[in-house]
């Protein structure tokens, strides 16, 4: 392997690390040579550097805050750059961005025609499927349906796959029939609600609502007769 290739046995990557390695760089040594006073930086560095960093401050990358010592004090403050990131996150970013052929992904995932839009037979809702399909790996849904977060993806990225009007408003009724395409669960319902923090076993409370649930079942439906009674299936077996 290449000095480079060691990098992917990384879970987290600082945000120099993973703007250099998103430019195409080893950060071994070149990491140490980025400060604020170096004139020397990668092309696309600074560039990379940013997107990476104001994604971690606006949260859409989970960033793991990291401290240096700052010697005139001796206090401990936050260091933006070196904030570890988990390199599945960057993955999905990249992916939300259309990058998937790049040294993150191993091996490289081949840049199908019909993604391409320089293809005679492209198809942008074709292709807004697809990334949207790839966009979703490993995301946390965060109590949405699949349904509902392709939707949310394709309308933040329908400007790039012909789906919004000459206004810059989404076409909802192509991007609603997209996201049935892309959907996994198709069978929908509504998505589990956890139950404790980090957890996913029931709760005390839970256990007993699903206990009184099971055992009691209503055998017939009420009804209001003419005269404001309710009307019973006397027949039907008493749930008790």
């Amino acid at each position: 392997m290449k000095a480079i290739d060691y990098w992917r046995l990384a879970d987290e990557l600082t945000v120099v690390q993973g703007a250099l390695l998103i430019c195409g760089y080893d950060p071994s040594e070149l990491q140490y040579k980025m400060g604020y006073g170096s004139k020397e930086k990668p092309v696309g560095y600074v560039a990379v550097k940013h997107a990476l960093g104001s994604a971690v401050k606006a949260k859409i990358l989970q960033g793991r805050e990291a401290h240096v010592v700052n010697p005139n004090d001796g206090e401990y403050y936050p260091d933006d750059d070196l904030a570890l990131i988990r390199v599945d996150a960057i993955k999905d970013w990249l992916r939300s961005k259309g990058v998937v052929t790049h040294f993150f992904f191993f091996p490289e995932e081949p840049e199908g025609e019909f993604l391409s839009s320089q293809h005679p037979r492209y198809s942008p809702k074709l292709a807004a499927a697809i990334r949207a399909w790839q966009a979703m790996e490993g995301k946390d849904l965060k109590g949405k349906t699949p349904k509902q977060s392709v939707i949310k993806w394709l309308r933040l990225h329908g400007a790039d796959y012909d789906l919004t009007d000459d206004d810059g408003k989404p076409l909802d009724t192509v991007i609603d029939e997209i996201a049935k395409i892309v959907n996994w669960k198709p069978q929908g319902g509504a998505p589990k609600t956890p139950t404790g923090a980090g957890s996913t076993k029931p709760t005390g409370v839970s256990k007993a609502l699903a206990a009184i649930d099971q055992n009691f079942q209503v055998t017939a439906e009420k009804k209001i007769d003419s005269i404001g009674k309710f009307d019973f299936d006397l027949d039907a077996e008493i749930p008790f």
